[in-house]
């Protein structure tokens, strides 16, 4: 196994390759930051201050995840991951949704 850090850039494939994974983002009380958490590849998890940042975070999390299998020859997990079926927002469809002013 090899652990020596790549600090090489992340390339622009390996941004979207990482955006097609599900990031689930929430608040803890706890530590006082927003957890982002990939379901499909257990163990990724980060955090930042807001929403926003914790995202940015948990997408490069994903990528060096991504990266760091690639390079041990590791196989690399298909996005599974499509959304919350139970939620109940996730079955009402939006009828005569309008842009407020």
């Amino acid at each position: 196994m090899n652990d020596a850090v790549d600090r090489s850039p992340i390339r622009p494939e390996e941004w979207d390759e990482a955006r097609r994974y599900a990031l689930v983002i929430e608040w803890s009380e706890e530590d006082g930051v927003y957890l982002a958490t990939a379901p499909d590849l257990p163990g990724v998890v980060t955090d930042g201050p807001t929403r926003a940042e914790a995202a940015d975070m948990g997408e490069e999390a994903i990528a060096v995840w991504l990266s760091s299998l690639r390079d041990d020859g590791r196989p690399i997990p298909a996005p599974r991951f499509t959304g919350l079926p139970d939620h109940p927002r996730a079955a009402a469809p939006l009828v005569d949704a309008r842009r407020s002013a």
